[in-house]
């Protein structure tokens, strides 16, 4: 989860349990090239596979997943 995700239950502890796309374990590629591995623990590694090296000095890309919680 990411501090923009919220629960009306603070007592809760907010997990992502899973990513459109993907499985729990496996990399995968996004959309876009990069790629995301859901982890077993509920946290995510984004790689961004080089997909943004060809962006000039100063220039910003960007990327997006839905995962649900």
């Amino acid at each position: 989860p990411t501090t923009a995700d919220s629960d009306v239950d603070a007592s809760d502890n907010l997990t992502v349990t899973a990513v459109t796309g993907g499985t729990v374990g496996s990399e995968f590629a996004l959309g876009s090239g990069a790629l995301l591995t859901l982890n077993s623990d509920g946290t995510f590694t984004y790689n961004p596979n080089g997909v943004f090296e060809s962006l000039a000095e100063g220039v910003n890309g960007s990327d997006s997943f839905t995962y649900t919680i």
